[in-house]
C-alpha cells in the first residue's frame, strides 16, 4: 500500500512539474511576442526627438532628456521628462507638422515636477555630494560647497535631482541642503556674506580657542556675516545655525571677488598650496579633489568660475600652439591629456620649465622633460592640448565672479539663481 501511495506521490509530482516547466514556455514566449509587438514611436518621430536632444539638450551631465512613446490609432502619445521647456516646446512643435493628421497626447514632465516643494536650496554642509542616482553607494559626480544655490527638479524619499551653480545634474541627500524659495535664495545672495579662505577651519560654538566645533569649513565656503568679536567674526548657516570663524581664515566676499587678481603667478601659487592633497574621483574641496576638480578649486580660489569636468574646460580660453618642448606654455595655462584631441581625460597646470601639477592620486609635479626625474612618459605620450584661460576672462556683472571668455553658458546655466 505504501508502495502505491508512493508511487501516485512521485507521479503527481512529474505532472505538477511538467505542467509548471510547460506554462513557464509559454508565459516567456507571449512575453517575448509582447515585446516584439509592444507600441512605440515611429521611426521618423523617434529621429525628430533626437534632432531636439542633440540642439537643446547634448550633454547629459548638464541636461535631461528623455522622451518616449508610442502610437495608437491616430494618436501618438509622449511620456518622459526633461529640464529644457524650450525642447519641450521645439519637439511638440516639429512633431505637429510632421504628423498633422495625428492627435499629440503630451505626458512629458517638464522638471521641476509636484515632488518638489520648493524650487530652490542653499547647500548647508562644508562640502555636499552629488551622485548619479539616490543613493550613498552611487557613483560620486561632483560636489557643492557651503553656500552654493542648487535648483532643485524632483525627489524621490529623501533625495533630490538638482542642478548645481556649475550647471551639472545629480541627486543629493536632503540632509546636506536647505531648501527655500526664491525670495530666500535673493535674501542671502543680497546679504553681507564672507568666503572661506582657509584650506580648512573650524566654526566653533564661542569665539575661542577650544570652543565645541559647530562645523568644518573647507575654502570656498560662504556664509552670512553676523558680528564681529576682536579676531573672530560670527557667522550663520543657510539653516539658522550660527557659529564663530577667526578673522584670517576668511574674507568679506564682496571684497574679495573685487581683489582677485587670477594673474598666472596667483593661479600657481594656489595651486601649489593644495600640494600633496588625496585625489578623490567627482571632488571638489581640499578634503579630496579629482584633476578637473583640482583645477576648479584653484580657480575658484582666485574668483574664476570653471566649466567643471576636463573635457568641458579643453574648449574654453585661448588655443596655445603646441610643441614637444611646449615652447609657447607659460605657468598658469591648463594642460589636458588623453587618447586623442577629441577624448579629454586629465588636466593640469603648467608651471614652467616643462613641469605641471595636477591631481593624480594626489596633488603632485610631474615633468613632460625626458631626463627629469619627475617625468612622466604616460602623460608626454598622451599631451593633446594647452589653453590659456586667464587671457580671456571676463567678470559676470551681476555675481562679481570671473568667467573665461569664449565659454557660450548652456541654456541650462541660464537663471540658475533668481536675479537679484
Amino acid at each position: 500500500m505504501n508502495g502505491l501511495c508512493n508511487a501516485r506521490q512521485a507521479f503527481a509530482k512529474r505532472t505538477w512539474r511538467s505542467a509548471s516547466l510547460l506554462a513557464l514556455g509559454v508565459g516567456l514566449l507571449t512575453a517575448a511576442a509582447c515585446r516584439e509587438h509592444r507600441p512605440s514611436l515611429p521611426a521618423s518621430a523617434r529621429a525628430i526627438a533626437e534632432q531636439v536632444r542633440a540642439a537643446y539638450c547634448p550633454d547629459s551631465r548638464l541636461h535631461v532628456f528623455h522622451v518616449d512613446g508610442w502610437q495608437v490609432g491616430n494618436q501618438i502619445v509622449l511620456r518622459g521628462e526633461t529640464t529644457s521647456p524650450e525642447a519641450h516646446a521645439e519637439l511638440l512643435q516639429k512633431l505637429r507638422q510632421a504628423f498633422p493628421r495625428k492627435r499629440l497626447v503630451d505626458e512629458i514632465r517638464v522638471l521641476p515636477d509636484s515632488t518638489v516643494d520648493s524650487s530652490w536650496a542653499i547647500v548647508n554642509l562644508s562640502v555636499a555630494n552629488l551622485r548619479r542616482e539616490p543613493s550613498h553607494t552611487a557613483e560620486l559626480l561632483n560636489q557643492m560647497l557651503l553656500g552654493s544655490v542648487v535648483r532643485l527638479y524632483k525627489r524621490q524619499r529623501d533625495w533630490y535631482f538638482v542642478r548645481t551653480e556649475d550647471g551639472y545634474l545629480g541627486w543629493t541627500d536632503d540632509g546636506g541642503i536647505w531648501c527655500t524659495d526664491s525670495t530666500g535664495v535673493v535674501s542671502w545672495l543680497v546679504s553681507p556674506r564672507v568666503i572661506v579662505t582657509a584650506l580648512e577651519t573650524l566654526a566653533l560654538a564661542s569665539p575661542e580657542e577650544g570652543a565645541q566645533p559647530v562645523s568644518d569649513l573647507v575654502a570656498g565656503d560662504v556664509l552670512l556675516r553676523l558680528a564681529a568679536h576682536g579676531s573672530w567674526l560670527q557667522i550663520r548657516f543657510p539653516d539658522g545655525r550660527t557659529g564663530w570663524v577667526r578673522r584670517g581664515d576668511v574674507s568679506d566676499l564682496g571684497e574679495f571677488l573685487r581683489a582677485a587678481r587670477p594673474t598666472p603667478e596667483n593661479i600657481v601659487v594656489t595651486a601649489l598650496r593644495l600640494f600633496g592633497r588625496p585625489y578623490l574621483w567627482g571632488g571638489t574641496s581640499p578634503k579630496g579633489l579629482d584633476c578637473s576638480g583640482f583645477t576648479c578649486t584653484v580657480f575658484r580660489l582666485n574668483g574664476v568660475i570653471l566649466p567643471r569636468d576636463a573635457n568641458m574646460q579643453v574648449k574654453v580660453g585661448a588655443e596655445v600652439p603646441l610643441d614637444s618642448s611646449l615652447s609657447a606654455a607659460q605657468p598658469g595655462d591648463l594642460v589636458f591629456f588623453g587618447p586623442s584631441p577629441e577624448r579629454i581625460t586629465h588636466v593640469g597646470i603648467y608651471l614652467g620649465d616643462g613641469k605641471f601639477i595636477h591631481s593624480d592620486s594626489h596633488v603632485r609635479i610631474n615633468s613632460l622633460r625626458p631626463g627629469d626625474a619627475d617625468f612622466s612618459p604616460y602623460r608626454y605620450r598622451n599631451l593633446r592640448a594647452v589653453r590659456r584661460v586667464v587671457s580671456q576672462l571676463r567678470r559676470d556683472e551681476m555675481t562679481g565672479w570671473y568667467r573665461v571668455g569664449g565659454l557660450e553658458l548652456p541654456r541650462a546655466w541660464q537663471g540658475t539663481s533668481p536675479r537679484v
